[in-house]
């Protein structure tokens, strides 16, 4: 079972797909360190260390943007999942990341980063008027006031940058 979900582990690291060990690890019901250790064993005789995806292409799904606001688009397609919320907000909420810089980005937790891309997404477009901070904060794991607190210094930013 250790194997299975290591080699699990894998395919979502590659592919983008946010997963980290301990939610493998619950759905598996292993031990953290038996998933650690099959997947190093896994890495290790596999010499799995290049940056290069299945397809042969770049890590870099979009584009030229740097690493940082891949690391915080890529905890969206998770927390949009939980949520039940369309494949639209998804995109909304990566492009309001991309138009942040990097110098604000730096530092901040990627998941907080793209629950408040989600909460401002959502509370812009009036279909999705109903999600909550506290929804989205239980979906991600970040307290509402992360959600709050980020979302300020980006509409203040964003009032700023319109002048």
């Amino acid at each position: 079972m250790g194997v299975m979900s290591a080699c699990l582990y894998h395919s979502c690291k590659k592919l983008g797909i946010p997963r980290d060990m301990a939610e493998i690890c619950d759905a598996a019901n292993i031990k953290k360190n038996v998933l650690f250790s099959c997947y190093r064993v896994i890495v290790d005789s596999m010499e799995l260390y290049s940056e290069k995806n299945y397809d042969g292409k770049s890590s870099r799904r979009y584009g030229n943007d740097t690493i940082t606001k891949q690391r915080h688009i890529r905890c969206i397609p998770k927390i949009i999942s939980r949520l039940g919320l369309s494949q639209r907000i998804c995109r909304q909420a990566a492009s309001l990341i991309l138009l942040q810089d990097d110098f604000f980005l730096s530092g901040k937790n990627p998941n907080a980063v793209a629950a408040t891309a989600i909460y401002l997404t959502c509370n812009h477009d009036k279909k999705y008027h109903f999600i909550t901070q506290r929804e989205i904060s239980e979906a991600s794991g970040i307290t509402a006031v992360s959600i709050r607190n980020l979302s300020k210094k980006i509409m203040i930013k964003e009032k700023a940058s319109a002048f």
